[in-house]
Parts: C-alpha cells; sequence; structure tokens
C-alpha cells in the first residue's frame, strides 16, 4: 500500500481482484394498489343483494309463514333436503338494525372485492362460500335451532380482503402488512359486548373460510402485477478469474 496519506486506490484493498460488485437489491413499488379509485359498477352486487335482503326481510316481518319457509334450520335443511334455506336464510334478518348492521358493511366490502379482485371473488365465490359457512354453522346446532342473517357471508369478505389485500400489497414489507391486518382484526372482530341471541360462531366460520380461500385464490389466480416481487438476491462475494476465496 502507498505511503502518502494523499493518494488512496480501491485496489490496494483488494489486490488479487477477488470482489465483485454487490447487486444493488430490488425496488419495491411506491404505491399501493388501493390507491386505483375503485370502478361504481363493482358495487352493484353488493347493492342488488342488500335489496333482496331487504324485500325477503320486510315480507318475514309481516309473514310468519314466509319467515318460516326461508328460515335456515338444520333439521329441514339436512333431513329434510331444503336446502334453498342455505342461501334464503343469508336474506333474511330479524329485524332494521341486525339488517342495516351487516349490510353497511357489506356492500362496501363486496364492492372492494368486486373492482380489486374481479367479479369472480364477489359476488359469486363469495356467494359460494357464504352458503357453505351458514351450512357448516348449522351443522353445529340442534335440530331445532334457527338461523337467520347475512353475518355469516359478511365476515368470508371480510377474510378474503384480508387473504387478497396481504397478497396483492408488494410495497410493504409483511410485517407492516402484518400489522395492519392484525389491527383491522382488533377493531372489527372482538365485539364489545356478547349477546345470547347472536351466533358469533357463524362469523368466526365464515372469517376462517373466508381466510383460507383468500390464501387459496391468491396464491393460484392473482394476476401477476399484484403478487408480490421476487425477494432480491443476497449479496455475494464471488472470485473474479484467477482468485481464491479462503
Amino acid at each position: 500500500m502507498n505511503d502518502r496519506g494523499d493518494d488512496f486506490d480501491p485496489e490496494d484493498l483488494d489486490p488479487e481482484g477477488l470482489l465483485e460488485e454487490v447487486q444493488e437489491p430490488i425496488a419495491r413499488p411506491s404505491h399501493s394498489f388501493l390507491s386505483e379509485r375503485p370502478s361504481r359498477r363493482a358495487f352493484w352486487p353488493g347493492v342488488v343483494f342488500a335489496l333482496m335482503a331487504a324485500a325477503a326481510s320486510v315480507a318475514a316481518w309481516n309473514d310468519s309463514g314466509f319467515k318460516a319457509d326461508w328460515i335456515g334450520n338444520p333439521e329441514k335443511i339436512f333431513s329434510g333436503g331444503e336446502w334453498w334455506r342455505l342461501f334464503t336464510s343469508m336474506l333474511l334478518h330479524s329485524d332494521i338494525e341486525h339488517l342495516l348492521s351487516n349490510l353497511l358493511f357489506l356492500i362496501p366490502f363486496g364492492g372492494l372485492l368486486t373492482s380489486y379482485f374481479g367479479w369472480r371473488v364477489f359476488p359469486w365465490l363469495g356467494l359460494v362460500l357464504g352458503t357453505a359457512t351458514q351450512a357448516l354453522s348449522l351443522k353445529t346446532y340442534p335440530d331445532e335451532a334457527n338461523l337467520l342473517g347475512a353475518s355469516g357471508l359478511l365476515y368470508v369478505l371480510f377474510g378474503l380482503w384480508l387473504s387478497l389485500y396481504f397478497k396483492a400489497e408488494t410495497h410493504l414489507r409483511w410485517t407492516n402488512k402484518l400489522m395492519r391486518v392484525v389491527g383491522f382484526g382488533l377493531v372489527m372482530f372482538i365485539p364489545s359486548q356478547f349477546q345470547s341471541n347472536v351466533s358469533y360462531r357463524t362469523h368466526y366460520i365464515g372469517l376462517a373460510v373466508g381466510l383460507a380461500a383468500g390464501a387459496i385464490y391468491g396464491a393460484i389466480a392473482l394476476k401477476k402485477d399484484r403478487a408480490a416481487p421476487p425477494s432480491p438476491p443476497r449479496p455475494r462475494i464471488l472470485p473474479r478469474p484467477g482468485g481464491t476465496l479462503h
């Protein structure tokens, strides 16, 4: 190495030419996919479902026979073969508060899923999974129990959204995404008070179904531009021709 303090040659640190330039890491996207404004048309499936639920609920409030024919009941579904009740029971609600509490969340989340992930996710996949959630929940109840409301479907949509958001949001590190998902869950999924006439098991069955289905759908069908970028290669020190590392 040269003894003069004002002369410095990088080759002095690597006299045998053993080190190569380290590759720069791949930059993450600078903005969220949510920065794209959702399509207004995407909210129509949720609006149509809401109108159907409102009409069916009002009819049930005024006609006990109509309610008895549409409500979810384990004996009539699994023993009597009245499978349509798995869907119609999602339309019925006990009162206006029950109806609005579900629809005020179902319309926006259904619209966001449709806009960002396509019509296959909502309404089609969401309604299929909502119906499956009704079946799974009713299987856990005695024959005389009755189930109504779109809460199971709503929690399916929550689960789908969280799983697909985690997969599609590529401008954040996974730890930041996990914190947002957990924060959302703490706010939305822990009730402030427990009511004896609320089927919390249906909520959490729907949430589990939605999370699982969203993870599978995201891994298989999510568009490449929405998928997470590959991890940057780890920096390596390579020998140049003729060099030797110890």
